[in-house]
């Protein structure tokens, strides 16, 4: 099924420059959750376990040319552990997936998806520290037409091979003198996507890792100063052994104007050198890059308009955009982006998006609609353009039925050459609570791609049942 996707971008580490506002190390969201927590409130530690099954049966499982049809039944386990106090909080989870499968070839029986996640958070009054880490090995074959680039967005590459894909990343973020004059962040991040037993050539491996320290100076209240260095470095085994290597500095700053307008800006100086191994080549882009946000609070939202200039491997990129959000009388939510984004010397491409979140008695529903511009791992600029829908309706207490739709198209925004392909899916899932900790979820769906290689279509239906333990407390 495809899910709303971000930006397919390449932009090397200056994804830093959002914001002067932003450079911040940690998420001040995260460890506010824990700080929030009065320190004689504080949850007893919770430790959970799911168990699920799931019989799954597809006419063509990869939307393959000719159809193959594939029949899995998945067995899941996974355990999750959580602890909150009043500065901070630890949370991990252990989840594999055994499977026994009709069609060897595409989807090995055996044990899959083993998968391990960290997040710890802690927060004093002048310091903040936040760790995360994950693990997960799963089939090239579970892929949709999309893999995870290292700033976390979704660059559109078809991986058609069988063959599995193992994706470790670990971050590191720290914060010192929240409350005093001059503060300190440091911000260090890795990320590994490696292959096996794959001959896809877009399925190659990618290894990043990043840095970011800034140093924070506080005049007064209504007033930040960022100074920052960033830097980072990649390696992809694709067809041109591609080696990245980006380093910079910035400066910045955040002014509250008034209790409902701010202003915040940022400026700095890149440098980019991309070695093509394969062919003994290589590139360099330098100069400048920055971003200028005017952002105000209304009483039910907020407004503001942004221009950025980003550097990546190719060059510069000029982006001027409108933004608003606001919560409507009937408690519907409604937010809307809308701008361009150019290169010097191409046409500008249509950037945005708009969602619409609304309620009715007895059921909820959204309609959203994305438009994203950026550069992929092959120096190639792609446009995706994002259409989905969905519809949850209450049947009772203890049933639903939920419809959605969903349409995407990947193609060339101007820059290089990249085939156009269409996919749509829809589905409709029936989920009831059997007894209290046990679901059941039957649905089908139809799936559609459009590509240069033909039209490849699949239907499908599934039953699961699931069943969560509570451990402790």
């Amino acid at each position: 099924m495809i899910r709303r996707r971000g930006t397919a971008r390449k932009t090397i580490i200056v994804a830093v420059a959002c914001t002067a506002a932003a450079v911040g190390v940690l998420p001040r969201a995260d460890a506010q959750q824990a700080s929030d927590v009065p320190a004689n409130q504080a949850p007893p530690p919770r430790l959970v376990l799911n168990f699920g099954t799931r019989l799954n049966h597809e006419s063509n499982y990869k939307l393959t040319i000719p159809a193959r049809a594939v029949t899995t039944f998945d067995t899941t386990l996974g355990l999750h552990f959580n602890s909150t106090t009043h500065i901070q909080r630890l949370s991990f989870s252990l989840s594999a997936l055994g499977r026994l499968s009709s069609d060897g070839a595409v989807a090995e029986s055996g044990l899959h998806e083993p998968a391990a996640r960290l997040s710890y958070s802690r927060e004093t009054k002048d310091a903040r520290l936040k760790i995360d880490g994950s693990y997960m090995r799963r089939p090239t074959s579970q892929s949709i037409g999309y893999t995870t680039l290292p700033d976390g967005s979704l660059s559109p590459q078809p991986i058609v091979s069988s063959g599995t894909v193992s994706t470790a990343s670990a971050r590191l973020g720290f914060e010192t003198g929240l409350r005093a004059p001059v503060g300190f962040g440091l911000n260090l991040e890795g990320y590994n996507r490696l292959y096996s037993g794959t001959t896809d050539p877009n399925a190659y491996d990618v290894r990043t890792r990043s840095a970011n320290a800034v140093l924070k100076l506080h005049p007064s209240k209504v007033v930040e100063y960022d100074l920052g260095l960033i830097w980072s470095r990649e390696h992809d085994t694709n067809a041109l052994l591609t080696r990245r290597r980006s380093s910079g500095a910035y400066v910045g700053v955040s002014r509250a104007l008034s209790p409902v307008l701010s202003l915040s800006g940022q400026l700095g100086y890149q440098r980019s050198e991309t070695d093509f191994v394969a062919t003994g080549t290589s590139q360099i882009s330098k100069g400048a890059y920055g971003n200028l946000s005017l952002t105000r609070d209304t009483r039910t939202g907020s407004q503001g308009v942004t221009y950025t200039a980003a550097r990546d491997s190719i060059g510069l990129r000029n982006t001027l955009s409108l933004d608003a959000k606001t919560t409507l009388r009937d408690g519907a939510q409604l937010s809307a982006r809308i701008g361009a984004a150019a290169r010097p010397g191409h046409a500008a491409q249509l950037v945005g998006k708009l969602r619409y979140d609304g309620k009715l008695p007895d059921a909820k529903y959204a309609v959203s609609i994305d438009r994203r511009v950026g550069l992929n791992a092959n120096d190639v600029d792609v446009a995706e353009l994002h259409v989905g829908a969905s519809y949850t309706h209450s049947i009772n207490a203890l049933s639903n039925l939920a419809l959605s739709l969903d349409w995407a198209r990947v193609g060339s925004a101007g820059y290089g050459s990249y085939p156009t392909t269409k996919r749509q899916t829809v589905e409709v899932v029936y989920s009831h609570e059997l007894a209290k900790g046990w679901n059941l979820n039957a649905g089908v769906q139809h799936r559609r791609q459009e590509s240069s290689a033909g039209t490849a279509r699949s239907n499908g239906a599934f039953l699961s049942i699931g069943r969560s333990f509570t451990l402790l407390p």
